[in-house]
């Protein structure tokens, strides 16, 4: 199938769509003939606002010209007959068109007709319908004091319901918070007294492990090994402090050097410098006439 086919069908479709709701509606016709006569009356529309009066006394007062501030029957260059041509160029297949809505105007005025002629029925000749209509206004206002007024009432007995039930619910709230802070505080005891024998108990195990490492730790086995080790780190921590007492006083000894000191340092750097690379470019050398050879 074609992807213009299945376009068609599903604009078909959508048509089919359209029109069934406007029969559920009440809508006889189609959907374009109401499109079509929209579009005719908001065209008609805009025209006749276009359609300025002719002032031919204000103009001569203005002293302007129509070659200069344009045409009073137009507006922004566009009169109402250039409207109606650009977008109804063809009246006649317009009204045509829109013929198809005279069964359902007629049908609708007849249906308004009908009604005015049930609610004059019972009231008398034609010319009591003012008064009938008068009537029904002031018992339709009436009606509506009365509804206003049950309102009122419905309203007021609402909020007094609402206000109880405010009272209420501010009293179970009370209860039950009390309720749950009497649960709380028991609660809280329980687990107090559990976690002080619970510490106690493990502050027991603590010193027992404590005591079982120090008699682990320091035997008749133990004590000769930890005596040497003991020696060793104190021989060790003499030696370190010996070098930190040499690096400081060669720190010191720096630190009491003049600057020619530190210019020959830096001179001795270069020169250091230049013989690496000087030997650097001996040794190429050499190697680069050792191939040649």
């Amino acid at each position: 199938m074609k992807l213009k086919d299945v376009s068609d069908r599903n604009i078909s479709d959508s048509d089919k769509a359209a029109e069934k709701a406007l029969r559920r509606q009440g809508f006889l016709c189609a959907q374009h003939v109401y499109q079509a006569a929209y579009d005719h009356l908001q065209v008609a529309k805009c025209a006749q606002r276009m359609w300025l009066p002719q002032c031919p006394s204000a103009i001569d007062s203005s002293g302007a010209s129509t070659e200069t501030a344009g045409s009073t029957s137009h507006l922004l260059g566009i009169t109402g007959h250039q409207l109606l041509a650009t977008h109804i160029p063809d009246r006649a297949i317009s009204q045509k068109g829109c013929r198809a809505l005279l069964p359902e105007i007629e049908h609708r005025l007849q249906a308004k007709a009908q009604w005015l002629a049930d609610v004059c029925e019972h009231q008398g000749p034609i010319a009591s319908l003012p008064q009938h209509l008068a009537v029904q206004v002031a018992a339709a206002k009436g009606g509506q004091l009365e509804l206003v007024q049950q309102w009122q009432q419905q309203q007021q007995q609402s909020q007094a319901y609402l206000h109880l039930l405010n009272q209420v619910l501010t009293t179970l709230t009370q209860l039950v918070q009390d309720h749950l802070l009497g649960q709380q505080q028991a609660s809280n005891k329980v687990q107090q007294t559990w976690l002080t024998a619970h510490s106690q108990t493990l502050f027991s195990k603590l010193k027992v492990i404590e005591k079982q490492l120090l008699v682990q730790t320091y035997n008749s086995e133990t004590m000769p090994a930890l005596h040497k080790l003991d020696d060793h780190l104190t021989r060790a921590q003499r030696k370190l402090d010996a070098r930190d007492e040499k690096a400081t006083a060669r720190l010191y000894q720096f630190d009491q050097l003049q600057p020619e000191f530190l210019e020959l340092t830096n001179q001795y750097r270069d020169l250091q410098e230049d013989l690496d690379h000087a030997t650097f470019t001996l040794h190429e050398f050499q190697k680069a006439a050792a191939d040649q050879i």
